[in-house]
Formats: structure tokens, C-alpha cells, sequence
């Protein structure tokens, strides 16, 4: 394995044990020792962290403290565009639209025969 690639995996080890850092202070102090290390290695595919988290220190530090997650609607929207690639060429758009709940499983599908009896 060579040495980039070494300091790389170690950097994503270190930066993980951010999870288990308690309080604003003690996150904003791990990120700031992070970019430290960072620019330590050298690795210039890391480059792009300089400038992002000092502006966003605080949105960053947010992030870790705090539950909320915008991973329902990323999910959501990359449904979504999946059933518009695959559903290209449906000629009604209200068919499109049905699909939509039908692909998220929220709305269970019914099924409607033609000529079949309800039971009473």
C-alpha cells in the first residue's frame, strides 16, 4: 500500500472518532486538530477542507450535535429521478404522478379488475 494512501485511511480513522466527541468545544477542537493533521500530510486531495470548514465551522459543529438529517429528502428525490429515467416515454403525466407514491411505498397498490364482482 503506498504511503499516500496510508495517510488518506488514516485521516478518514481519525476524523471518524469525531462521533464519539461530546459537546460543541470538544467537536470545533477535533475539526480544527483534523485540518491540522491535514495539512500535515500533504495530500492534496484535501485541499478543498481548508477552505470549506472554517467557513461552515459552525454549521459543521451543528451538524454532529444535533439529530436532524436531510437524508429522507435526498432519498426521496433520488427516487424520484430514477422513476423519471425509467418511466421515459409514458405518455400521461398522471400516470408519472401515480408512480411516484407507488415507487415509495406509501401508497400500497390496488388492484382493480375489470368485470370482477365485490364481495359483499
Amino acid at each position: 500500500m503506498s504511503d499516500d494512501l496510508r495517510n488518506a485511511y488514516s485521516l478518514k480513522l481519525s476524523f471518524g472518532k469525531i462521533f464519539s466527541t461530546y459537546g460543541k468545544q470538544g467537536i470545533a477542537a477535533h475539526l480544527i486538530h483534523w485540518l491540522k493533521l491535514v495539512k500535515a500530510s500533504g495530500l492534496n486531495e484535501f485541499n478543498n477542507f481548508f477552505t470549506s470548514f472554517p467557513a461552515w465551522m459552525k454549521q459543521l459543529t451543528n451538524a454532529f450535535l444535533l439529530p436532524y438529517s436531510n437524508g429522507y429528502t435526498e432519498r426521496t428525490n433520488n427516487k424520484i429521478k430514477v422513476l423519471k429515467q425509467i418511466s421515459y416515454g409514458l405518455r400521461h403525466f398522471g400516470r408519472f404522478r401515480v408512480r411516484i407514491p407507488l415507487l415509495s411505498k406509501r401508497m400500497a397498490p390496488t388492484i382493480h379488475m375489470i368485470g370482477a364482482k365485490e364481495s359483499t
